[in-house]
């Protein structure tokens, strides 16, 4: 997508030349004869129109499985033009751009767009192609919460477009009376659609230890066999069990070693101290950052919903039976409210002596 003030190269082609012309043009530019031109919405073509930028639509095919079915990935790629002139003020400049940019955005939102890749230092009006360089230095922003990154985290939460959502999920731990809990659902979804009602997120890493690993399912996948073979090298070298904040530790620094291309996985941690059995429960954002609370942990898609209840629900010292009952209540409460977790759960009880599974039956609509 982009400024549209010149006639198009491709309308040019299209009227110049006859169909078997086209089809070699095709074949020798774009390595095929069909150029897959798909048809877009009308409203799309309206708002392009409106608000001046130039949108297209192509499909690319690829070869048939015979062991998986056929999926549909949308993408969109945007390239823009700057909207006001550079000896305006670079403020003003910027939020001209962020409106194009959102507006565009709306537009591919509307046509299902699931991934939008945008052009480099798309927030400032291509600086890096002039001799200048000083009066363009305030254009730097903070790659975690600069004012582009703000403007496309609210994009993102208005349609959903987090990849820590893409598959959904939840995870929650609470601390009880010499015990702990760590509970997960069941779901395993691409967005709306439901893959599996079996996939586990929460792992057993030591005799009284467990890790949930909600968000990407392959980031999940891989950061568990990275952890399990850490902490296998770690008890080989010390001759010793892992304890759990020493766990949480070594979660923490693998997950800030990719700060700069992160495991989308948020974690949760709870176990018992293998030394003094005291309870323990951790969870951390992406890039590893630790919150060690003495009541409940939660982590997932119903985060929000997640803590209400457990808000509502948890109380100090809580037995075994009490503390199932309570994170029971809270999961199953929590993912109910929730479009892409649920599914049924699975709850853990770790007690010093002994681990108790529990499969809960959900709402599995």
């Amino acid at each position: 997508m982009e400024s549209c003030t010149n006639k198009d190269l491709d309308a040019i082609i299209e009227t110049n030349l006859n169909s078997e012309q086209l089809k070699q043009f095709n074949r020798i530019f774009y390595g095929r004869e069909d150029h897959c031109e798909l048809k877009l919405r009308l409203s799309t073509l309206m708002a392009s129109k409106n608000e001046n930028f130039q949108v297209c639509g192509y499909s690319f095919a690829a070869s048939k499985e015979e062991a998986r079915s056929p999926r549909i990935l949308k993408f969109g790629l945007v390239q823009h033009s700057i909207v006001l002139p550079t000896h305006k003020p670079l403020k003003e400049q910027r939020d001209a751009i962020f409106q194009k940019v959102g507006k565009i955005i709306d537009v591919a939102a509307s046509e299902g767009i699931q991934i939008i890749c945008l052009q480099e230092v798309w927030s400032a009006p291509f600086f890096l192609c002039t001799g200048e360089k000083n009066e363009w230095i305030e254009f730097v922003e903070s790659p975690t919460d600069g004012p582009s990154i703000q403007f496309l985290a609210l994009l993102a939460k208005k349609y959903s477009m987090s990849i820590l959502a893409y598959n959904g999920g939840a995870v929650v731990a609470m601390r009880g009376q010499d015990c702990v809990a760590i509970a997960t659902d069941k779901r395993f979804g691409i967005q709306a659609q439901t893959v599996s009602t079996n996939f586990p997120k929460v792992y057993r890493m030591g005799p009284t230890l467990f890790v949930g690993l909600p968000g990407l399912a392959t980031d999940t996948q891989t950061v568990h066999q990275r952890l399990k073979f850490r902490m296998n090298l770690y008890e080989l070298k010390e001759n010793r069990v892992m304890r759990p904040k020493t766990f949480s530790a070594m979660l923490s620094n693998m997950l800030y070693e990719k700060r700069f291309g992160p495991y989308f996985i948020e974690p949760v941690i709870a176990g018992l101290d293998p030394y003094d059995n005291q309870p323990y429960v951790c969870n951390m954002d992406l890039i590893g950052c630790p919150n060690e609370p003495e009541d409940f942990v939660v982590s997932g898609t119903c985060s929000e919903q997640l803590y209400g209840m457990c808000e509502a629900l948890w109380e100090p010292n809580l037995k075994p039976d009490e503390l199932f009952e309570t994170i029971s209540q809270a999961l199953v409460n929590a993912a109910d409210r929730d479009a892409i977790s649920g599914w049924g759960a699975v709850v853990y009880i770790i007690e010093k002596d002994k681990i108790t599974e529990k499969h809960v039956k959900t709402r599995m609509d």
